[in-house]
């Protein structure tokens, strides 16, 4: 299958999911110059389970506030309105997701530790090497693997058949998603994201994560964003930090050397395995 057969394929799954009412309503305020933070707080009053879950967060360990936060527009005051729509966002993949039910070809539990795990030690590398915004590398992290639950959970067959075979062959998932399925996961969850309409940098992060180099130049400006999840990506992979289905370790040559060094790495790597389980807690609870 090739990859416009593919993307003919998704595009005409029925029921592949769409971000909730509110967060396409949130997209449409925010591409208005001239709109304002009490527009914005009025439409997440909409969803209460969501603005209920949201303050909770940014109240939670994860973000260290000195004061508590009661309300989403003090939140975006304190976070500011692009930290707190991406932490919406990735609300609502997690819910979406984490809830749809039906078959799993592999285990959630540990695809979402993975995926966590991804995105804790991308904001902490972020952070190291001074990037502007550590949260959207978390966010980026966290749902960089999306395509692989598109192709789980809506192109079962196609993939369970990959998936069995790279664990009787011992040969890397990702290889044999583009045998089976016509792409990799990446591909999937670029495709995703642009249905969601969702920001470039998330775009950029979810289809190139695995061939940086192959980034177009349109996207060369967030490509420290994409660099940091494939690092963290790879960094999880090798430590056996849950699993996203695959045992590929991404080359050093295929990611770009950030300004780091193993001694951060190291220490990155232990304060994520001592509060991975804490902070999935906090995002199920």
């Amino acid at each position: 299958m090739s990859t416009s057969n593919l993307e003919v394929k998704l595009s005409s799954i029925e029921n592949l999911p769409s971000l909730p009412l509110v967060m396409r309503q949130i997209q449409k305020i925010m591409e208005n110059p001239k709109s304002n933070m009490d527009q914005i707080a009025q439409v997440i009053a909409k969803d209460q389970a969501l603005a209920s879950k949201t303050i909770k967060l940014v109240n939670s360990a994860f973000y260290g506030m000195s004061k508590k936060v009661s309300s989403i527009s003090q939140a975006i005051i304190i976070l500011g309105l692009n930290t707190v729509n991406n932490l919406m966002m990735a609300i609502s993949v997690v819910r979406m997701f984490n809830n749809s039910g039906g078959k799993t070809t592999f285990d959630q539990e540990k695809f979402w530790e993975h995926s966590f795990a991804t995105a804790l030690i991308g904001r902490l590398i972020a952070k190291k090497v001074y990037h502007e915004d550590p949260e959207l590398c978390f966010i980026c992290g966290l749902i960089h693997d999306i395509g692989r639950l598109v192709y789980d959970q809506f192109m079962h067959n196609e993939f369970s058949k990959a998936y069995t075979l790279s664990r009787e062959k011992n040969v890397a998932l990702i290889q044999l998603e583009e045998a089976f399925l016509g792409a990799d996961h990446a591909f999937a969850g670029g495709f995703l994201a642009e249905k969601w309409k969702l920001p470039p940098e998330i775009y950029a992060s979810l289809r190139y994560h695995h061939s940086v180099f192959d980034t177009p130049q349109e996207f060369s400006k967030y490509l420290q964003v994409i660099t940091i999840v494939a690092k963290a990506n790879q960094i999880v992979n090798k430590e056996n930090i849950g699993s996203s289905g695959d045992n590929y370790i991404t080359p050093d040559k295929d990611i770009p050397p950030l300004k780091i060094d193993q001694r951060d790495i190291d220490s990155i790597v232990e304060s994520v395995k001592s509060e991975i389980k804490s902070t999935i807690m906090e995002w199920h609870r």
